[in-house]
């Protein structure tokens, strides 16, 4: 899987843009690691779009990128309640794929009926 990765220019950042720059291509791979073979890198991408929309919304301060003596606590190389949010996200999306399945089969007329 190939992310590209974000350009730096020589403005400030908030920081809401540097976590992203800093952990987006990590929380792609997080969240295609936890999806169906079958799902592509959009699915991630998407989801990964998701996860930071609830985390700027949520917002937290303990998200704030670590300093040099690393006692953030990490999971994946992610922060963990970014990590956290990102499995939730997940976690949702394959619920409603699975509901979904289910309503399809459902809908489908049995092959034994005559």
């Amino acid at each position: 899987m190939t992310v590209a990765p974000f350009a730096r220019s020589a403005r400030r950042y908030s920081l809401g843009e540097e976590l992203f720059m800093a952990h987006q291509e990590q929380l792609v791979r997080f969240i295609a690691s936890h999806l169906p073979a079958a799902s592509g890198v959009i699915d991630a991408e998407d989801l990964a779009q998701e996860t930071w929309l609830r985390i700027m919304t949520l917002g937290s301060p303990r998200l704030a990128p670590a300093p040099v003596t690393g006692d953030q606590p990490l999971a994946w190389g992610l922060p963990v309640l970014l990590c956290n949010a990102a499995r939730d996200v997940v976690h949702a999306h394959l619920t409603k794929l699975v509901e979904w399945m289910e309503r399809e089969e459902a809908a489908e007329p049995s092959a034994t009926a005559a």
